[in-house]
């Protein structure tokens, strides 16, 4: 298999180093590239490759892995993606666990920028190398996403459904009383293909948006559905304060359920408070990924009420399946 050269941000290089172990343990050769990053006076970024000489890169296929967290990062992105290009990269790949931005994916009303819109058509301006781009990403947000790309790349969307089926199973509840559950209406059908996969029955939490809809937190408004008894799985999937989470299992816990956990492919809790309000709150468990690197914090890890499901391995198959190889030469081009 041809070299493979690896970059990452350094606020994702915990799940860089995991995917980069899972591509050499399956053969891939890989070589990894430092990026010096630092500040000016006046607060203007400075990056460097460091690499040997001009011609390093000539030929090569990259991997940038980066989790795009805020708007430094979406530069970060852009920036280093356009300096691979310029060093002869001839086809990198971004993996992005986590990415930002995704609740505005339309406008509702008037004078609304669509900042979903305006982040991936940057991306897709990033300059093509020779064989192109390519975008890897986990459970978006909303998928209409990946048709707001320009240009010539191939956008792919992973799922975590697995893995956290998964994660569930090796919690041993007592299949006969659990119960698929949300935060909201708005996520029926995702929770549905679990409640599904899991062959078990499925109830709702009604929503009472607040006035002020920036805030993005929902009340609870009652339970669709008997949750009696029942112990209910509440998947969404991103948890940003955890408010609404907590919300729901309140509700569902004062329509009778016995027990409430939490599981979401994306855990994005910013402040050391929100996260000891979901250690605080009536949630059992709280099931989590590694997609954001919030997932990192001593607070999380420590914590017996979180489990924390590496999805590496997720991206790993599908590098594997995109990477060029002497028997599959077909990868080697979109």
């Amino acid at each position: 298999m041809a070299e493979v050269v690896v970059l990452e941000h350094p606020n994702s290089s915990y799940i860089a180093r995991s995917i980069t172990e899972e591509l050499a343990d399956l053969g891939v050769k890989i070589s990894h590239v430092d990026i010096e990053r630092s500040s000016f006076p006046n607060g203007e970024k400075y990056y460097r490759l460091k690499i040997p000489s001009d011609f390093a890169l000539l030929g090569k296929t990259s991997v940038y892995i980066a989790s795009v967290t805020n708007d430094e990062e979406i530069l970060d992105l852009y920036r280093i993606g356009t300096a691979l290009a310029q060093e002869g990269i001839k086809r990198r790949i971004f993996v992005i666990p986590f990415l930002a931005y995704l609740s505005m994916d339309r406008a509702a009303h008037t004078g609304e920028i669509v900042t979903a819109k305006c982040n991936s058509q940057m991306f897709g301006m990033v300059g093509a190398a020779t064989e192109g781009n390519v975008f890897v990403f986990l459970d978006l947000h909303y998928a209409c996403v990946l048709h707001y790309f320009e240009g010539p790349c191939l956008r792919v969307e992973l799922k975590a459904q697995n893995s956290l089926l998964r994660a569930i199973a090796d919690q041993n509840y007592d299949k006969e009383t659990m119960m698929m559950g949300s935060t909201n209406l708005r996520r029926a059908a995702w929770v549905n293909t679990y409640a599904q996969a899991m062959n078990i029955p499925i109830s709702f939490v009604r929503e009472k948006p607040k006035p002020d809809q920036t805030e993005f937190i929902s009340q609870a408004d009652g339970v669709v559905g008997n949750v009696e008894g029942r112990r209910i799985i509440i998947y969404d999937d991103i948890v940003r304060s955890g408010k609404t989470l907590i919300n729901a299992a309140e509700c569902y816990l004062q329509a009778g359920a016995t027990s409430v956990v939490g599981v979401t492919s994306h855990f994005t809790c910013f402040s050391e408070q929100q996260i000891h309000d979901l250690i605080n709150s009536k949630l059992e468990k709280i099931i989590i990924t590694n997609s954001h690197p919030i997932s990192q914090h001593p607070l999380v890890q420590e914590c017996d009420k979180f489990v924390i499901v590496d999805v590496s391995e997720i991206f790993t198959q599908c590098l594997y399946e995109i990477l060029p190889t002497p028997e599959h030469m077909h990868r080697s081009s979109i």
